[in-house]
């Protein structure tokens, strides 16, 4: 069986989408294989946990979600993915910032398998992911797009996973 992953991306600093397919792209060299990938949608930022209007200072994000394909020989656990992430965020030039600040870009585990997990640095599924606009629009779309877009051999894995997280 191959692991599966769910990847959200944000981005309100530059090119949104362009900063997106370079991660993508990146992703791909580093073992995982996008099967499918919503539309973009334009958010609203959040700021202590609340939505509110973009600003000069705190642009709206462009954020799209992905499902990938993991390469085992190369991803082996939740945390491998984590370190890949981290690192491409890095190479893309995300600045460390405090919670709640733009980003270049970045990079969430949502579901990994159906794998539940709370660790210092990684908890899954992601925590707030229900309650994020731009995870649930996207994951709808996705589960919409899979009825009628066959991603053979993955089709029941990721048919499982969202019957498993998502309501």
């Amino acid at each position: 069986m191959t692991n599966i992953a769910f990847l959200a991306f944000g981005s309100n600093i530059g090119d949104g989408k362009d900063m997106t397919s370079k991660a993508i792209a990146s992703l791909k060299e580093g073992g995982c294989n996008l099967l499918l990938l919503s539309s973009f949608y334009i958010t609203k930022p959040m700021i202590d946990g609340v939505y509110k209007e973009p600003t000069a200072q705190m642009p709206a994000f462009t954020n799209c979600l992905g499902i990938f394909a993991l390469n085992q020989a190369l991803i082996k656990t939740p945390q491998d993915l984590l370190i890949l992430a981290k690192k491409i965020e890095a190479n893309l030039g995300r600045k460390q910032r405090p919670k709640w600040s733009e980003r270049e870009i970045d990079i969430d585990i949502i579901f990994y398998n159906t794998i539940t997990l709370v660790s210092t640095d990684l908890t899954l599924p992601h925590p707030e992911y229900l309650k994020r606009s731009f995870v649930t629009k996207p994951l709808s779309e996705l589960k919409s797009l899979l009825q009628n877009f066959d991603i053979t051999p993955h089709q029941n894995q990721v048919n499982k996973m969202l019957l498993h997280f998502a309501s």
